[in-house]
């Protein structure tokens, strides 16, 4: 699955305005000479804080069984992504894991959670439950 970036932005008076407009900028200059195809949709719901928390506390179990510090989460986090949604190539060339905060509806975002304890226990012996479940 190849995925592009996502860009917020709000619309005021009729006129289109990316929340990163320098990245945004930089992503179309890259696609000159291009056909393209623009979707601008009202943005959906983002996860919330406790989805988010219960991502970190994945993320802490398993990077704490793969043997990283408590302070190297973010790199369980990363592989994970790029495990399930691979990964983007910037305009300059940097290839990075997807992201799910921008990427992802919340029932995207539920069906990841459950791929997520799926792979840690298939992959990695790592039980991990989800929200509202006992903990492990």
């Amino acid at each position: 699955m190849s995925l592009v970036p996502i860009f917020p932005a709000l619309v005021k008076g009729g006129v289109l305005l990316p929340d990163r407009p320098q990245d945004f900028g930089q992503w179309v200059r890259s696609l000159e000479g291009l056909h393209v195809e623009v979707v601008v949709r009202k943005r959906g719901a983002q996860r919330s804080l406790p989805e988010n928390n219960w991502l970190w506390m994945a993320n802490g179990l398993l990077a704490d069984h793969c043997g990283y510090e408590p302070n190297e989460a973010e790199i369980v986090h990363y592989e994970m992504l790029a495990k399930r949604f691979g990964t983007i190539t910037t305009p300059k060339g940097l290839t990075l894991p997807a992201r799910t905060s921008s990427h992802l509806s919340r029932a995207e975002f539920a069906d990841y959670m459950e791929w997520y304890v799926r792979t840690a226990a298939q992959e990695f012996g790592v039980l991990i439950p989800l929200p509202g479940e006992a903990e492990p």
